[in-house]
């Protein structure tokens, strides 16, 4: 049995990098975030996974 790489010895193209921008006030974020923290501790954890 022969195995042999059909792929070509190019370099594989970089993905273009992308960036993650959050575009509210301060105050949306951390009302967000401390609703989601109480809401995971009010939960014993089960909320978590949808914070």
């Amino acid at each position: 049995m022969d195995l042999t790489n059909n792929e070509p010895n190019s370099p594989s193209a970089a993905a273009p990098r992308q960036t993650l921008e959050f575009r509210g006030q301060a105050g949306e974020f951390f009302r967000i975030w401390i609703v989601n923290t109480l809401l995971t501790i009010l939960t014993l954890g089960i909320y978590s996974a949808w914070a």
